[in-house]
């Protein structure tokens, strides 16, 4: 295994794989193939043992990082997946995309349950697993019930389509990004927005919150990563990104935060910093 920083790749040419890129020299270490459709996302393990891709083709694969061979076929028909993480054990695999959520058992690949009726545009666990947050194309953030498959709150308010959303750290908050230029934050029990956060600049792709919650950090479309005050609701500074660059994460850091912001950036894009 090599100990450079590496970044995930896909389908930049509509290709059916997934490249595994050193950050430093772009060189190609591994070609992960196997797909029959466009390849839409790719994700490290914990470890950075496996990867995991989903698809166009209607599956989800997991892969050995080191060998590239395939360890799981992950499948649900007629559907094609947006996207595909890990749970916080590792234990679960969770896709989501046109029509529904799906939750595998990561070992057995059996289907666990399915969160139908929506086209889902991001999905995350929250801590303890319990539940899940995500973001579908009517505008709308929904937390479900992991346990009985219902949905449990719907978050309304947002003008233009959701990009991202989080549970605060005690996970009693949701942070939510639009196309509409605002980050809304919602009480997690009564579904009640509690503030709203402007940028008139550029539509927010991504927002989440610092380890002790009282920073915040929006990815615009315009490529800027801008740190913001929650109590204030003001912002701290921003720092502009590379033309060329399209963030879709980022994450905060005890480092300098121009530091912090080029390593995030590689974090976007699956690196190992």
């Amino acid at each position: 295994m090599t100990s450079c920083l590496t970044v995930l790749s896909v389908s930049d040419r509509f290709e059916h794989r997934v490249l595994e890129l050193d950050w430093e020299t772009r060189e190609c270490l591994r070609v992960f193939e196997g797909h029959g459709g466009v390849v839409l996302s790719a994700v490290y393990s914990s470890d950075g043992q496996r990867i995991l891709s989903a698809s166009r083709d209607e599956t989800c694969r997991e892969w050995d990082r080191e060998t590239g061979k395939c360890l799981h076929v992950y499948e649900w028909h007629y559907r094609w997946f947006c996207g595909a993480l890990y749970s916080k054990s590792g234990q679960r695999i969770l896709a989501y995309g046109v029509g529904a959520i799906v939750e595998w058992d990561r070992e057995t690949g059996e289907s666990l349950r399915i969160y139908d009726g929506y086209t889902i545009l991001s999905a995350s666990y929250s801590e303890d697993e319990r539940r899940i947050l995500s973001v579908a194309s009517d505008n709308t953030v929904r937390e479900w019930d992991c346990e009985t498959g219902e949905c449990i709150h719907v978050f309304k308010g947002h003008s233009g389509r959701v990009h991202s959303a989080k549970y605060s750290k005690d996970e009693q908050r949701v942070l939510s990004s639009s196309r509409d230029c605002t980050v809304r934050e919602w009480s997690r029990k009564t579904g009640k927005c509690l503030r709203i956060y402007r940028n008139p600049e550029s539509a927010i792709i991504r927002a989440l919150y610092s380890s002790d919650g009282e920073r915040m950090i929006f990815i615009s479309q315009d490529r800027t990563i801008s740190e913001w005050d929650k109590k204030s609701g003001s912002r701290i500074r921003s720092v502009p990104i590379l033309s060329g660059i399209n963030i879709v994460g980022c994450d905060f850091s005890d480092c300098d935060f121009q530091e912090a912001a080029l390593k995030s950036i590689m974090r976007a894009f699956g690196g190992k910093v």
